[in-house]
């Protein structure tokens, strides 16, 4: 075992080895249990024994899901009545902490970690790497905001440099959209190795699943982090330049242009089921699909000595205008398309379901069947997008919303590309076939400029 870190010399020690197979959390869960309760003092044993048992189990899950190779545990009582768990894999890519959503499909075995343990960290090993953690007896209870605090101070992380790294070079890289389809790809991930450790060999399901997300791994050391406000006012301020990076630069060993390979190929696979209904994610945005091969391609060709194709080049290529639709001739729309102020109605792929003929002047389109069929987004300023696409996904994964229910005075884009601020009105509502519905009520336009 590491050094006790100050602590005490451990004076009872588990060890356990385990394949990347689903049970081994669970053999985690019941080794580690067993063993505590004999020991540590039965006065602490209850609580302590839970939540060692707990961070346990999501430490083993990780390396599981994101490593795929064979896992070890150490478990130590130390001289002071504490304890302290190391969870050894063969991947070099360590944890980082993503401030998902309480709601969000991912990410919960760092927010656990920040929220119970004393410390914990994670650390670059010879074969890979080792997260840990400390829980003391008489931390059993602590209160959150003291676990917040020592959350704060953040984990010691160290990073370990890939051998013989070649370079990419992500040329005007949207980091809002990025961090979007970030958590919107790890939670897509999930399901889809859920549904194929059901019709799979459990291991080559789990490798395939380590292997897309140490893709995700490479380009989280690398991609500054900018995260979208919560607050209604700063989300309004997150406008071009200032959501891209003009460039980022990530080094990679050659061989993870496999790993890229295998992500685009496996998120392929996921979209086709979700596409079916077969998983439970929301439909996806087209930019998030655009950027996606984007990533990967850029991994693959420029490992393999090609030049980097620039995101605005690619995107224009993998532009959609209008997506299938299924339902505009739904009963609810009846009261948007009737209303005499300008109103509209968007579904969960962000497409126009409907709109009033006031709405349709507004933008200046001939009619109201015009604008329908049409992408939300063809309505948003270019400088607005990003912000626009990340609000709508995060929404979609953690039910984020900080403009829905609050007038906000936005531009909007009309069809002969001139702009009318208008004061925009976002209310959730639900169809009769319980799938959401975006509608804006536009208001206090003013002359266009």
């Amino acid at each position: 075992m590491d050094s006790n870190r100050g602590r005490g010399e451990p004076v009872s020690v588990l060890l356990r080895r385990w394949p990347p197979q689903p049970t081994a959390a669970s053999h985690a869960r019941r080794d580690v249990r067993e063993w505590l309760v004999g020991a540590v003092p039965a006065e602490v044993a209850e609580e302590l024994v839970d939540d060692v048992t707990l961070l346990v189990s999501e430490l083993v899950t990780n390396a599981v899901v994101h490593a795929g190779t064979d896992i070890e545990l150490t478990c130590a009582v130390l001289e002071d009545g504490g304890v302290r768990v190391e969870v050894d894999d063969a991947s070099s890519h360590l944890p980082s902490a993503r401030s998902y959503g309480s709601r969000a499909g991912t990410g919960r075995g760092l927010r656990l970690l920040q929220d119970l343990a004393d410390t914990w960290g994670a650390d670059a090993t010879r074969t890979g790497k080792r997260v840990w953690f400390e829980l003391g007896a008489s931390s059993a209870g602590t209160t959150p905001g003291r676990r917040a605090r020592r959350a704060a101070e953040g984990p010691p992380l160290t990073r370990s440099q890939p051998e013989e790294p070649g370079t990419v070079h992500l040329l005007g890289m949207p980091l809002l959209l990025y961090r979007a389809w970030v958590q919107h790809a790890e939670t897509l991930l999930r399901e889809y190795l859920l549904v194929c450790l059901g019709s799979e060999p459990a291991e080559d399901a789990i490798q395939v699943h380590a292997d897309a997300s140490e893709a995700i791994a490479v380009l989280e050391e690398h991609v500054p982090v900018l995260e979208l406000s919560a607050d209604p006012d700063q989300a309004l301020q997150a406008t071009e330049p200032h959501v891209t990076a003009e460039r980022v630069q990530v080094s990679a060993h050659p061989k993870v242009a496999d790993k890229f390979a295998t992500l685009d190929k496996t998120l392929d696979a996921a979209l086709t089921l979700a596409a079916a209904r077969e998983l439970l994610n929301p439909p996806t945005q087209p930019e998030l699909v655009a950027l996606r091969m984007w990533l990967c391609e850029e991994f693959v060709k420029q490992l393999a000595g090609a030049r980097p194709t620039p995101w605005d080049a690619h995107e224009r290529g993998h532009q959609a205008d209008t997506v299938p639709l299924e339902h505009l001739d739904l009963p609810e729309l009846g009261e948007i398309r009737d209303a005499d102020v300008p109103m509209l109605a968007a579904d969960d792929h962000g497409t126009i379901v409907a709109a009033s003929f006031a709405a349709a002047t507004l933008l200046g389109y001939p009619s109201a069947a015009d604008l329908e069929g049409t992408r939300l987004i063809g309505i948003i300023p270019p400088r607005y997008r990003q912000a626009h696409l990340a609000g709508f996904t995060l929404h979609q994964l953690t039910g984020r919303a900080p403009l829905v229910g609050r007038p906000v005075q936005v531009p909007v884009l009309c069809r002969d590309g001139a702009e009318v601020p208008v004061l925009v009105t976002i209310s959730l509502r639900r169809r009769q076939s319980e799938e959401p519905l975006f509608v804006a009520a536009l208001s206090g336009a003013s002359q266009r400029r």
